[in-house]
């Protein structure tokens, strides 16, 4: 798995709406079915908050303020292959 966010001038209400509704399957069958997908995620601050460093208030505090602005995804990859 990865993750991905990804900054925009408009505010993008990722707090809004149902979690995880989001889902891309355009890349699931490449590579004889060994592909990707791509999806969003809902998020809120507490969430973000807790996994951002802190290395001093005003840092986090200017970190915390783009988040209006932000847009995350994940993508999930299917292994090839048994682990040795």
């Amino acid at each position: 798995m990865c993750s991905l966010v990804g900054s925009y001038e408009e505010d993008q209400q990722a707090w809004w709406g149902a979690p995880h509704t989001r889902i891309v399957d355009e890349f699931a069958a490449i590579n004889g079915g060994y592909g990707f997908l791509i999806e969003g995620l809902q998020y809120g601050p507490g969430y973000l908050a807790g996994g951002l460093p802190w290395p001093n208030g005003h840092d986090h505090k200017v970190v915390m303020s783009g988040f209006g602005r932000a847009s995350s995804w994940i993508g999930l990859v299917r292994d090839v292959g048994a682990a040795a």
